[in-house]
């Protein structure tokens, strides 16, 4: 077990918000998937509106109705994806930069316009399909993340030593100081994120973060 790291994971600095590997909402467990990749979803759609109008989404931008944006559990922040109200076959592209819904079975909430242009504004509710529109740019896994550059070339160090990819170390310039940001990648497929995953567990390394 590497003991000896020291993590800094303030949400602000370490990763795009809304991209936590996994977390935890209303006793529910949520993991967040790596890749848009062929993803697709059938179930009911509801929409958010005016009570949410001026807060903030996941991603820490502020939430516009009648912007064509939506909320989902677990596909990364961003994605696009194509809605179809199985109903009437309306379609729409999203761009998820939210998360929920939480109750109900629902797989998506949209915002008040992308609901409206679909017909579900007023009933509420809908069935439709999700079709992601793939992104096959690659992502990193951040292991950690240190204002010492000693700190992170140690834990580069350890990682190659036990038949894990070497990483990359990052020194990026946030709020006045410099940070290093210790990533693998790049990763292309959901199998390499999951075996990387596991290993690193193994060598008490759970917290981690996806990032582009």
């Amino acid at each position: 077990m590497l003991a000896f790291v020291i993590l800094l994971w303030d949400e602000t600095i370490t990763s795009i918000s809304g991209n936590s590997s996994d977390y935890q909402l209303l006793g529910k467990h949520y993991k967040v998937l790596p890749f848009n990749h062929n993803f697709t979803q059938t179930g009911i759609a509801s929409w958010y509106g005016n009570d949410f109008q001026g807060k903030k989404t996941a991603n820490g931008e502020i939430y516009n109705m009648y912007d064509m944006t939506a909320a989902h559990k677990t596909l990364p922040i961003p994605s696009y994806v194509s809605v179809t109200h199985l109903k009437n076959s309306l379609s729409i592209i999203v761009r998820i930069n939210d998360r929920g819904p939480y109750h109900d079975n629902r797989i998506i909430d949209l915002s008040y316009a992308a609901a409206k242009k679909i017909g579900i504004y007023q009933r509420g509710t809908g069935k439709v399909k999700i079709t992601a529109i793939n992104n096959n740019s690659p992502i990193y896994l951040q292991i950690g993340v240190f204002e010492k550059a000693s700190n992170a070339y140690s834990l580069q160090h350890e990682i190659s030593l036990n038949a894990l990819p070497r990483p990359i170390i990052k020194s990026i310039d946030e709020q006045g100081r410099t940070l290093y940001k210790v990533q693998i990648g790049p990763l292309y497929k959901t199998s390499d994120i999951d075996s990387l995953t596991l290993k690193l567990t193994k060598l008490g390394i759970s917290k981690t973060r996806y990032v582009r």
